[in-house]
């Protein structure tokens, strides 16, 4: 399913440059963003719902020992040919990279740090006044109709407004991790990023 959206929207960014350490001790091995979910990396989840939404270009911010993610976006020639040569055809979709252009940028392991920091990398790639997609490479985006979370909230955007795509929650549970704090009007107002953690019997 393949949607065109109003704002013409065609470049996403996704920082993936994390270490993952709380995700230890796999993530000593495995890139965090490449952590499987069923039989594909978590990224790939995310890349699939920014093309499904019109994207074009996807920009990976990356760290500086990043290969599993290039090595997953390239083709393989080798195991193309074995797919062929062993009358595996019917595998071959599974191997195909989706229909968008693949940019690095490296994130310095040593610079700063934040949630801003692989968007101000990126900026050099946006043309002034240009609108952009800005989604994090471990967040999980999955209909099982095929439809695109992203495309949704393009669409539902107003020409010149930003939005944001969340869950509300209402209980006392969201003091315990990564939030958005909105007014009564549903405006941002604040994102707490790392709250201070509840007691376990609390």
């Amino acid at each position: 399913m393949r949607y065109t959206n109003r704002m013409s929207i065609t470049k996403a960014i996704i920082p993936v440059a994390g270490w993952g350490t709380r995700r230890l001790p796999i993530t000593k091995a495995i890139e965090k963003c490449m952590l499987p979910i069923g039989n594909r990396p978590i990224v790939d989840y995310v890349v699939r719902d920014c093309v499904a939404a019109g994207i074009t270009d996807i920009y990976f911010i990356v760290g500086e020992q990043s290969e599993q993610l290039h090595t997953y976006y390239r083709d393989n020639i080798e195991l193309t040919d074995y797919l062929i040569r062993n009358g595996k055809q019917d595998m071959l979709p599974l191997t195909e990279t989706p229909l968008a252009r693949f940019h690095y940028i490296v994130q310095p392991s040593y610079g700063k740090y934040g949630t801003a920091v692989p968007v101000d990398l990126a900026m050099p790639y946006v043309n002034e006044g240009e609108s952009v997609v800005v989604v994090m490479g471990d967040d999980c985006l999955y209909n099982r109709d095929g439809s695109s979370d992203i495309a949704r909230m393009l669409e539902a955007t107003p020409e010149g407004q930003s939005a944001i795509l969340a869950v509300p929650v209402t209980d006392d549970s969201i003091q315990q991790y990564g939030h958005i704090v909105a007014d009564d009007q549903g405006n941002l107002v604040r994102i707490i990023e790392h709250p201070i953690q509840c007691p376990k019997n609390s």
